[in-house]
């Protein structure tokens, strides 16, 4: 197959694969894949406005070395992450593989990892010495980020030159962050070695960090009075307790319609507090998320 494109409102894809000698591109709203393979030949676009979800599943998939254009996630889903999916990205000779990325840079916190198209693994593959095999990473606005579990160089991108701090192989714009929580080097752990390489554009997210409760809502509650979030414990991402800073809230959201959700703010406020839909069992809100918010 040369190129493959998909458009829908709701894609659900599992136990399957996808194999394409040129492009691929999936424009959705909603896109669950669990269990699929997918091998782009030259670039892989996710465009999904919605829901981008593997529901934690094993997916592998791979983007070709015959195109600059590699992998591309144009917008943020409003909501989803990638967790149980690895994507290898294979830069060939003489290539400069672009990638972009529309992730929200939240800082080297675990909320990063929460509903911001986040990745389970990214594997840079490079075939020749850098600069003639080369990753570029852009993001879409001004400040994006592209949080990744375990992001694995190999071959020639693995190269890295300690005395400029740069892993030779990755150019990565000023636009774009790569947080990580995990770094190997032809297999060799540096996550604390390449930590604030490539103008502080490479950074650590350590398992401190993401062992820090970044928020804790207990699953909401019917009652005669209506349906009740209570939220407390929250911490910050640099684990201090908050409980009267305005500019730190909890959100809670509602819509009438998982399958093409618009998700509006019922209620915006600083734990702790306890919100109530009254009128949960006369109106269409069916259903509740929380999130945060500064």
């Amino acid at each position: 197959m040369g190129n493959f494109y998909l458009q829908s409102q709701s894609g659900i894809l599992t136990n399957g694969s996808i194999t394409a000698t040129g492009d691929i591109a999936i424009t959705s709203s909603n896109l669950v894949a669990s269990k699929v393979q997918i091998q782009a030949g030259r670039s892989l676009t996710l465009q999904v406005t919605n829901l981008l979800t593997d529901n934690g599943a094993t997916n592998v998939w791979s983007v070709g070395a015959s195109s600059l254009n590699g992998l591309n996630l144009p917008i943020l889903p409003t909501a989803g992450d990638l967790h149980g999916t690895t994507i290898s990205v294979l830069a060939g000779a003489n290539k400069n593989v672009v990638n972009t990325w529309a992730g929200k840079n939240w800082g080297g916190s675990a909320v990063g990892y929460v509903n911001n198209a986040s990745l389970g693994g990214l594997i840079l593959n490079g075939s020749s010495v850098p600069p003639h095999s080369l990753f570029t990473f852009n993001g879409t606005g001004a400040n994006n980020a592209l949080y990744v579990k375990n992001l694995f160089l190999t071959n020639t991108a693995a190269t890295l030159n300690s005395a400029t701090k740069t892993a030779t192989a990755l150019a990565i714009s000023p636009n774009l962050v790569i947080y990580y929580q995990n770094a190997y080097s032809n297999g060799v752990p540096v996550s604390g070695i390449i930590n604030g390489w490539n103008n502080s554009q490479l950074l650590w997210v350590t398992p401190s960090i993401m062992a820090q409760t970044n928020i804790v809502v207990p699953p909401p509650s019917l009652s005669a009075s209506g349906f009740i979030y209570t939220v407390s414990g929250v911490l910050l991402p640099n684990a201090s307790a908050l409980t009267t800073n305005a500019s730190y809230n909890v959100i809670v959201q509602t819509s009438t319609n998982l399958s093409s959700a618009i998700w509006v703010n019922t209620y915006t406020g600083t734990p702790p507090f306890t919100y109530t839909d009254f009128g949960y069992t006369n109106n269409l809100q069916q259903f509740y998320r929380s999130k945060q918010g500064w």
